[in-house]
């Protein structure tokens, strides 16, 4: 059952009150009785009424001023105040909506209107309420998701610090049998060397999946330095020699001579030029021919290309295979496989995070695929 509305009327004549209570109170409203401004405060601090009826010429304490404190007051500002008033100058009508009123009434009160206004009012006054209601509904499941989210990361980051530790037991389990090669066949030996690829590119695809949140949420501290960029590739395809020659695939790299440095994060960018040369590696036929290049862009940016033969990607689908959120399509039509979207979407986070860009350009024979990033010149 719904509660009375509250209605407080306000005046210092009693006969105004009794008449304006008159005309209200059939209406099944609760009514509330002030015969000045002071007691007027008190009754809205203590009952919150919907609505107050309010005289403005009153001693010690005008309407105006009553008016104005009750919008002051951020837990009754919302309150319809209706001024009561026999005064005709506009400048008093200015006055008072200045101070708050939302709708004026003039004496002598016609009983039609003030009921039709009163009604239109406290319906106001409920769709407002109503509508704090849902916002509040809507801050206090906003608060439960916040508190899953952050369940949700600690739950993540536990699993993934379980997974870590169990590929890094894997790992050196692989490493111990390694040391003692003179045991197993040359087949056997290169099981073990996959084997510990394996368990690094997993941890590093581990590694993407935090990255990418602490990406996104601006929690990434890039550790720039200067740095030249055949000394990462060199370091990052010996990583890949094994997978190369187990899959029959050959590597060529041509860098610039005298190739100025870069400002980057050198484990960042590392990652970056694994994720590309592993998705190469994994689109390249058997016997297939992989090709870093690496040359100054003639601006200000180094220009790093990783391609390879194989199927190409169609135009339509280039801007999209770095968008995780894209790839559904893509992989239902066999254009990327595996991990390798979740690992371009690295690749552009974190090149556009050193201030460059990552493309997917064409190759001179239209097979394969060719990515490129520029990353900008040492002092830029």
């Amino acid at each position: 059952m719904d509660r009375k509305k509250k209605i407080l009327i306000v005046d210092d004549e009693k006969t105004n009150l009794k008449l304006l209570s008159a005309i209200l109170a059939p209406e099944g409203y609760e009514i509330y009785l002030a015969e000045n401004g002071f007691e007027a405060l008190e009754i809205v601090k203590k009952e919150n009424p919907d609505l107050i009826l309010l005289d403005i010429m009153m001693p010690e304490m005008d309407g105006f001023e009553v008016c104005r404190r009750i919008k002051a007051d951020k837990t009754t500002k919302t309150i319809p105040v209706v001024m009561v008033t026999a005064l005709t100058d506009k400048k008093d009508k200015v006055k008072a909506a200045d101070a708050g009123a939302d709708e004026f009434i003039s004496k002598p009160v016609d009983r039609t209107e003030l009921q039709i206004r009163v009604r239109s009012l406290l319906r106001i006054r409920q769709y407002q309420e109503e509508l704090m209601e849902s916002y509040r509904e809507l801050e206090r499941q906003n608060e439960r998701l916040r508190n899953l989210e952050h369940m949700k990361e600690e739950l993540t980051h536990m699993v993934i610090h379980d997974i870590k530790n169990s590929l890094f037991e894997m790992s050196f389990i692989l490493q111990l049998f390694l040391k003692h090669k003179d045991r197993f066949s040359e087949k056997q030996v290169n099981f073990l060397k996959a084997g510990i690829d394996n368990c690094e590119h997993t941890k590093s695809m581990i590694q993407n999946v935090l990255d990418i949140y602490r990406m996104q949420e601006g929690k990434l501290r890039l550790n720039k330095e200067a740095t030249y960029l055949d000394d990462i590739i060199d370091q990052t395809t010996e990583m890949f020699r094994l997978s190369l020659e187990l899959n029959e695939l050959n590597l060529n790299v041509f860098i610039d001579d005298e190739l100025p440095p870069v400002e980057i994060d050198r484990v960042v960018i590392s990652r970056v030029l694994s994720n590309l040369l592993y998705n190469a590696l994994k689109h390249t036929p058997r016997g297939g021919d992989i090709v870093i290049r690496a040359f100054d862009n003639e601006d200000s940016f180094i220009r790093v290309e990783v391609e390879n033969e194989g199927d190409s990607i169609p135009r339509e689908f280039r801007e999209k295979i770095f968008d995780r959120f894209e790839q559904l399509e893509m992989r239902e039509k066999g254009i990327i496989t595996g991990s390798c979207g979740l690992g371009l979407s690295f690749c552009k986070m974190a090149v556009e995070c050193h201030g460059g860009r990552i493309w997917v350009d064409d190759r001179e024979d239209s097979m394969g695929s060719r990515f490129c990033f520029v990353l900008p010149k040492g002092g830029n």
